[in-house]
This record gives C-alpha cells, structure tokens and sequence, in this order.
C-alpha cells in the first residue's frame, strides 16, 4: 500500500509528498547542498523534522545538539514582516526533536560556514529580512521538484509530509503530535485524517487475513 499524494483540488499549501517521492527529494537534496545556498539544508530540514517555516528561519546556532542530533525549537523568525524574533505559535510549540545523523553532519559543516550575525541566524542572509525568503525557498523547492519530475508541493507542504509519512510508517499518532508541536492531539487528527483513513483500510485488510495464510 502507498501513501496517496494529496489530490490537485487541495490547495498548494496542503499538498504532500507520497513517501516514495519524499526518499526521492530527501536524496536528491544531498546532492544539492551547499554552504553558499542555505536554502537546501532549510528545505532538507523541514522536510525530516516538520517544523513551521518561521520555527526553521528562527533557528540559531545553539538550537543545534549535534551530540544527541537534536533540535532545540523555543523561537520563531517574522519572516513575513522581518521584524525579529517572536513567539512560536502556541505553548506546545516549544519542543526538542531528534534528526537524523545524516541530516545533522550537513549542517555541522554549515554553521562552520554562516557569516557571523547579532542573531546567530542558522539560515542567515545579508539583507532586511536577514534570512532564507519563503519566497526563496519555494522557488529552489518546486526547482528540485521539477529536477524529479514530482508534483509541485509548498515549503509548507513539506511539513505536511513529514507527518504523513510518520503516520504512514506507523509513528504513535501522540507522537507525531508532540514532533509537530500542535496545540492538542485533535489538530493532529483533523489535519491528518486522510492518512489516517488509509491506515485503518490497511489495517483493515491485516484483521482480515491475520489467519487466512
């Protein structure tokens, strides 16, 4: 069984990558890395950890453990505005999250390269927004995506497909909660329904034939 792709009546920033698609783009991003364009291990982070676009873009160089390979989100960027800093979305926003080996050796070797800045921006840019642009990234987002012949998503999207395919693989759905930082367990039920529905068909079909072979 494979994890549907969101169909095109959804808006843009809802669609996900099915996980076929999203090892494709996930190894394709390695190859694309680059201290010079931040932009890629911004998009290869959200892809592995779901976090908000303005959660990425307020990170800074001590957010990062790379003894646990973990995450520290307690900031978020106003990209939109590029104000600042300012508050994460809500309270359970504020978390840890564990990344993938792989993932947290690229940007050991990033934050060697990241200019110095008053903020110690991760995803620093020299210019009045100071960071990554939403705009930016999405452009270099659907460049990839072209690269693979896969179905345009938003960098919003990759978030969406971070928790889809957690789900998918079989992640405690509290878990999957916690890791995206939503408010209560219902955001998570409702945004992620349709995987959801999918599951119970498979799992459906495991009840059914448990004694059949």
């Amino acid at each position: 069984m494979e994890l549907n792709a969101t169909n095109n009546a959804k808006k843009s920033e809802d669609k996900h990558l099915n996980y076929n698609d999203s090892v494709k783009l996930y190894k394709e991003l390695f190859n694309r890395l680059s201290p010079s364009t931040s932009t890629y291990h911004l998009i290869l982070l959200g892809l592995v950890s779901g976090l908000r676009f303005g959660e990425l873009t307020g990170l800074t160089t001590d957010c990062l453990d790379f003894k646990l390979n973990q995450i520290k989100v307690y900031q978020a960027w106003d990209y939109k505005r590029g104000t600042g800093f300012g508050p994460l979305k809500n309270e359970q926003s504020e978390r840890k999250i564990f990344i993938d080996k792989r993932v947290m050796n690229e940007f050991k070797k990033l934050i060697l390269s990241v200019p110095e800045n008053e903020n110690n921006l991760v995803f620093y840019r020299q210019s009045s927004i100071k960071t990554v642009t939403n705009e930016g990234a999405n452009k270099l987002l659907r460049k990839t995506l072209d690269a693979l012949e896969i179905e345009h998503i938003s960098i919003h999207g990759l978030r969406h497909t971070h928790a889809s395919v957690l789900i998918y693989k079989g992640a405690n759905i509290h878990s999957v909660s916690k890791r995206l930082g939503h408010s209560d367990i219902q955001t998570t039920l409702d945004h992620y329904s349709h995987v959801l529905k999918e599951m119970e068909e498979r799992d459906e079909e495991i009840a059914i034939n448990v004694y059949s072979s």
